[in-house]
């Protein structure tokens, strides 16, 4: 499946440094950008490739039942909540959660 969503290149003086990143994303049938780290982009799209949903769609659906102020806050949390129910014991023992600073080790890396 791929993701419909296009990575924009253009960067301003102010978010040039930024960890951001920023992409185009269709809701209905209007355009929006959203800023989020690259980590958040790619549990995303693990999510759609999971739930066989197209980002758009997904995103649709977040800004339809949203609680949060933004959708890019509703997007965030969302990402917590769906890892965090996928979360077992043994996962969390395997992964050495409950020794922070291997935990903070093994953070998936990405642009700085």
């Amino acid at each position: 499946m791929s993701i419909e969503v296009k990575k924009t290149t253009h960067a301003t003086d102010a978010t040039a440094n930024s960890t951001l990143v920023l992409r185009n994303v269709i809701l209905g049938s209007k355009r929006t950008s959203l800023r989020l780290e690259q980590t958040l982009w790619d549990a995303l799209a693990e999510i759609c490739q999971r739930e066989d949903i197209s980002l758009s769609a997904l995103c649709g659906r977040l800004n339809e039942r949203r609680r949060e102020s933004t959708l890019t806050a509703a997007l965030r949390v969302y990402v917590l909540c769906y890892f965090r129910v996928a979360a077992t014991e043994e996962g969390h023992a395997s992964a050495g959660h409950g020794r922070l600073d291997g935990a903070l080790n093994r953070r998936p890396s990405g642009p700085r």
